[in-house]
C-alpha cells in the first residue's frame, strides 16, 4: 500500500461520472434530441445511442426472428470530453488527457443541470465515478508483486513466469452502502520497455437521491473511495512511476 497523494502524471485513460435515472413514463428520444441540440456549439460530433431487441415470431407454418433498433439518446464529442444523454441516464466521459477531479465533477455537474431540467427524472437510482488506469511498468523486473499489492498467486510447484491475467473482485463498504468492482488486466508484453497492466475502479453507489446535494456527496464518497482503492493496490514503488 502507498500513500495517497496528488500524482502529475497519473496513469488515468479514462475518467467517467454515471447518473442512472427513472424518467417520466411520457418521456421520449426527442427530449434527448434536445439536449443534443443545446450541446452543439461545445460537443459538435455526436452519434444516435441504439438498443436492439429481439422480436420472434412463432407459427404454425414459419418462424421469423426479427431484430429492432431503437433509439436511446445521443453520444456528443469534443475532442477528449464526452458526454451522454440517454433516457436512462446520463454520463460524463473524460478521455486521456486527464486534469483534475475538480475539473471532471464541474463540467459534469454543469451539464447534468442541463440535463435534469430537460429531461426531469422521477428518481435518481444510482451515481456512479469510474477511472480506467494504463499502468505502464518499465522492463525488467521479477514478479508483479512489485508493483502490485494484490498480484496474481501462482501454486509454487509452478511455472512462475506470467503471461496473461485478469481479475475481477466486487467490494462493499459498509459505511455509506458504497460499492467497487475492481479489475486487473495484463495481455501480454507488447513492447520492450514496459508492459501494460489495465487497473480498472469502478464505483457506485445505489439508492434514491432526492436532489443534487445527495448526488454530489456521494460522488465526492466515491472518489474518495476510489483513491484509497487505487494506493491500496500499488505499491510505493509503482505510485513513484507517476510523480
Amino acid at each position: 500500500m502507498s500513500e495517497p497523494r496528488h500524482l502529475p502524471k497519473a496513469p488515468i485513460r479514462e475518467a467517467l461520472i454515471d447518473i442512472g435515472v427513472k424518467l417520466p413514463k411520457d418521456a421520449n428520444v426527442a427530449l434527448m434530441r434536445k439536449l443534443r441540440d443545446r450541446v452543439a456549439a461545445d460537443y459538435p460530433d455526436s452519434v444516435e445511442l441504439r438498443e436492439a431487441e429481439l422480436e420472434v415470431n412463432l407459427t404454425q407454418d414459419r418462424n421469423s426472428l426479427t431484430q429492432i433498433h431503437t433509439v436511446t439518446g445521443y453520444r456528443c464529442q469534443r475532442d477528449n470530453k464526452i458526454v451522454q444523454f440517454r433516457l436512462n441516464g446520463f454520463t460524463y466521459n473524460w478521455l486521456d488527457p486527464y486534469a483534475r477531479w475538480q475539473d471532471l465533477r464541474d463540467a459534469a455537474k454543469e451539464l447534468w443541470e442541463a440535463y435534469y431540467g430537460t429531461a426531469k427524472p422521477v428518481s435518481v437510482t444510482r451515481v456512479g465515478l469510474r477511472y480506467i488506469n494504463n499502468v505502464n511498468l518499465p522492463l525488467p523486473f521479477k514478479d508483479f508483486k512489485e508493483y502490485l499489492t494484490a498480484p496474481p498467486r501462482i501454486p509454487s510447484k509452478l511455472p512462475q513466469r506470467v503471461t496473461r491475467f485478469l481479475t475481477r473482485v466486487s467490494i462493499a463498504q459498509d459505511v455509506g452502502a458504497l460499492s467497487a468492482v475492481i479489475t486487473q488486466a495484463f495481455e501480454g508484453i507488447v513492447g520492450p520497455k514496459h508492459v501494460t497492466v489495465i487497473f480498472d475502479v469502478d464505483t457506485s453507489k445505489r439508492g434514491e437521491f432526492t436532489n443534487d446535494e445527495e448526488i454530489w456527496q456521494a460522488l465526492e464518497s466515491l472518489h474518495v473511495f476510489k483513491n484509497e482503492i487505487f494506493f491500496s493496490s500499488l505499491t510505493e514503488k509503482a505510485v513513484r512511476l507517476f510523480e
